[in-house]
C-alpha cells in the first residue's frame, strides 16, 4: 500500500541510493530550492514573465535530481526482457533497486514497471511505445513549486501597485 504524502514530503530519488528519508541533507536542497523559486519568481515579473523557460527548466532539474525515480536504465532492461519473453504472458522481471515489470506478451506485447513503493511509473505497448506515469511524490513536488512560484509572483505584482484609495461610504439611511 502506498503512503499518503503531506505537502513538502517527497520520496527523494537518492532513497534509491540508501539516503534515509526525511534526512536533513533530504530537506535542505527542498528549503534552498523554493528559496531559489521565489527569487526567479520576483525577477520574472520584473521583466515581464510568467513560469518561463527558466523557472521550467529549474522545476525539471530539481524533479530529476532529487525526485524522480530514475526511469532510462529500467525501461530499457524491461524492454529488453519483453521481446526475450514475447508470447508469455503473466511475466514478472524482477529489477535492479527494487523496480519490477509486470510483463505480457502475446500479439501486443505490454509491459507495466513499478517502482520500490508499489506505484506504477511506467507503461509500454507495442502499438504506442513507453508511457511516463507521473508518482504522487512528483505530484506534490510540482504542485508545491508551482504553489510557491505563483505566491511569490503575485507578492511582487501586488508591491509594485499603488494602494487603493479608500471612499467613504454613502449613506443610504437618510
Amino acid at each position: 500500500m502506498n503512503k499518503m504524502l503531506l505537502p513538502g514530503e517527497y520520496t527523494p530519488a537518492s532513497v534509491r541510493g540508501g539516503a534515509v528519508q526525511g534526512s536533513a541533507e533530504d530537506n535542505n536542497w527542498r528549503i534552498v530550492y523554493m528559496a531559489e523559486v521565489k527569487e526567479l519568481a520576483k525577477k520574472d515579473f520584473a521583466a515581464g514573465i510568467r513560469m518561463g523557460e527558466a523557472y521550467r527548466a529549474m522545476e525539471q532539474d530539481a524533479m530529476t535530481a532529487h525526485i524522480s525515480p530514475g526511469r532510462e536504465m529500467i525501461l530499457a532492461q524491461t524492454e529488453d526482457s519483453l521481446w526475450k519473453a514475447s508470447g508469455q504472458t503473466g511475466d514478472t522481471l524482477e529489477l535492479p533497486g527494487g523496480f519490477r515489470a509486470e510483463l505480457s506478451g502475446g500479439t501486443v506485447p505490454t509491459a507495466e514497471v513499478y517502482d520500490p513503493n508499489g506505484e506504477c511509473i511506467a507503461s509500454y505497448s507495442s502499438l504506442s511505445g513507453w508511457t511516463e506515469h507521473q508518482t504522487i511524490a512528483e505530484r506534490e513536488f510540482w504542485r508545491e513549486s508551482r504553489d510557491t512560484y505563483l505566491a511569490a509572483w503575485n507578492v511582487a505584482m501586488s508591491a509594485s501597485k499603488p494602494k487603493a484609495v479608500k471612499k467613504s461610504h454613502m449613506d443610504v439611511t437618510a
